[in-house]
């Protein structure tokens, strides 16, 4: 069995919970902040069973997720999933999660992507999210308003 390969970062944010939300549950706001930002259909606002896709320079969908838990304020979890993997993950093994707590008069953010290990490209996805600055970005974004 292969080991687990996850990614997981927290950062405290000087901004309420529901800023944090508007930034990181708003697709018209995911190309200010992501580190790949996926494509949504336009105008629509995220709900569960959502339908997202990290998109080549060709247009075709290379990965997708589905949101499954959308709980404003608190937490969005994407299950992912790509055709190019060995096999598809059982449910709750891939997923991209923001979760946000109050702390003090701010916001923790803790951020989660794993289990990686599925994807050929596992080491460089996690090397490259655990070097992002994704969440030093949502910071910055919901401490400038």
């Amino acid at each position: 069995m292969t080991a687990p390969i996850e990614v997981t970062r927290t950062i405290a944010i000087s901004a309420p919970p529901q800023r944090v939300w508007d930034i990181i549950a708003k697709p018209e706001k995911w190309t200010e902040w992501r580190l790949v930002p996926p494509a949504v259909e336009a105008g629509r606002p995220l709900e569960v069973g959502s339908e997202v896709a990290w998109r080549d320079g060709g247009g075709a969908p290379y990965l997708r997720g589905t949101v499954t838990r959308l709980d404003v304020a608190r937490q969005l979890t994407l299950e992912l999933s790509d055709a190019s993997w060995q096999r598809q993950p059982e449910p709750g093994e891939v997923t991209y999660r923001f979760t946000l707590a109050p702390e003090g008069a701010g916001t923790r953010l803790d951020f989660a992507l794993g289990d990686l290990s599925i994807d050929a490209e596992a080491d460089d996805w996690a090397g490259a999210y655990a070097g992002s600055r994704e969440l030093e970005a949502i910071k910055e974004m919901a401490e400038a308003r």
